[in-house]
C-alpha cells in the first residue's frame, strides 16, 4: 500500500510484528521502524519490486527501541550506510541490544508484562547497534524534497518518537488501532505522560495518524479515545 503525496509517496508495510513506513522523495528514502529480522528480509525482496534500492535509505527512524521494532536493523545496516535516528533516552537500550518490556495498562498486560520480565527475557534482547544521531529536542530531517519533524512523545516507553510529514503522523505504540474505535497502547511504561503525548498528537495539523500496530486511523477517533480517558 502506498500514499501519493506532492513532495514523497508514504509506503506501508504491514507485514510482520510491527509496521514499517518508507517515505521516498526525489531519490531518496526515510524508513521508520525496520522491524524484526524476518520483516528486513521481507523489505529487501520487496523494495527492488517498487524500484526502491536499500542503498536510496538515507534515514532510519526509530519511534522507539522493543524488540520488535529494532531486531532486523543491524541486518540492514550491512546493505545501507543509512544514519540511525533514536531518542536518547532508549540510546543506550539500542547500544546494549536490549530494551526492558513495558509495564502493562490493563489487568492482562500487567499480567503478560510481568511474566515477560521475569520468563520472556530474551524478546527483549536483539544485536546491539549504536545510533548515529541521539533526539533530545524536535528535530527536522530533509529527505528529498520533504521535510520531517522528530516530535517526542513519550508514555510507552521513554524516549518514543513521532514522525510529523504534512498532513500524516507517524505515532509509532503512542497510539494503538488493532480493535476497532480504541487507540490505548496495551502497554505504556509512563500512562499519564503518554496522555500528555496524545495531546501534543492533537495539537499537531495532521488529519490521519499511522501507528505501530494496526491500521491507520483520522485524528477524529483521537480525540474521542483522548475525551473518554480525561472523563475516567
Amino acid at each position: 500500500m502506498h500514499i501519493t503525496e506532492t513532495d514523497h509517496t508514504l509506503h506501508i508495510f504491514r507485514e510482520g510484528s510491527c509496521n514499517s513506513y518508507l517515505i521516498v522523495s526525489s531519490g531518496e528514502a526515510l524508513l521508520v521502524d525496520p522491524g524484526k529480522v524476518h520483516k528486513v528480509q521481507f523489505l529487501e525482496k520487496k523494495l527492488p519490486e517498487k524500484g526502491i534500492s536499500l542503498e536510496q535509505i538515507r534515514h532510519i527512524v526509530l519511534t522507539h527501541t522493543h524488540y520488535d521494532h529494532v531486531e532486523g536493523l543491524s541486518r540492514l545496516l550491512e546493505k545501507t550506510d543509512a544514519r540511525v535516528w533514536v531518542h536518547q533516552n532508549e540510546a543506550v537500550f539500542l547500544e546494549n541490544g536490549e530494551t526492558p518490556f513495558p509495564g502493562g495498562t490493563g489487568l492482562f498486560s500487567r499480567m503478560f508484562s510481568w511474566f515477560g520480565a521475569k520468563c520472556l527475557s530474551p524478546l527483549s534482547k536483539y544485536p546491539p547497534v549504536s545510533p548515529s544521531d541521539p533526539v533530545t529536542e524536535e528535530t527536522h530531517l530533509q529527505t528529498g524534497k520533504v521535510q520531517v519533524t522528530l516530535i517526542p512523545t513519550p508514555g510507552h516507553s521513554p524516549g518514543s518518537m513521532t514522525i510529523l510529514a504534512g498532513r500524516y503522523a507517524l505515532v509509532g505504540d503512542t497510539c494503538f488501532h488493532i480493535f476497532p474505535g480504541r487507540n490505548y497502547p496495551p502497554f505504556a511504561d509512563d500512562p499519564a505522560q503518554l496522555i500528555k503525548s496524545w495531546e501534543k498528537l492533537l495539537a499537531l495539523p495532521v488529519e490521519t495518524l499511522y501507528p505501530g500496530h494496526g491500521k491507520p486511523f483520522p485524528r477524529q477517533m483521537l480525540e474521542t479515545n483522548y475525551a473518554k480517558r480525561q472523563n475516567r
